[in-house]
């Protein structure tokens, strides 16, 4: 099972790395075994909630230094 913070990393992880390389987000779930079905449901009750946020000053370089299992730690 799979907790509220489990998809909130896996979103931000989708958003950063998966998105801008053109993978769908069915497929960036797929590659990092969560179900589709259950990131679906999560997004759809929360997706009000989720906003674009830009900071100024700081440079994205397109990598992050985590894996979505390292941030989980299963």
């Amino acid at each position: 099972m799979f907790s509220e913070k489990d998809f909130e990393r896996l979103w931000f992880l989708y958003k950063t790395e998966g998105e801008p390389n053109g993978v769908s987000i069915n497929s960036f779930c797929i590659g990092n075994n969560i179900p589709y079905t259950a990131f679906y449901d999560w997004f759809k009750k929360t997706q009000k909630k989720v906003v674009p946020v830009e900071v100024e000053g700081i440079t994205y370089s397109g990598a992050y230094p985590f894996t979505f299992r390292q941030l989980i730690r299963v």
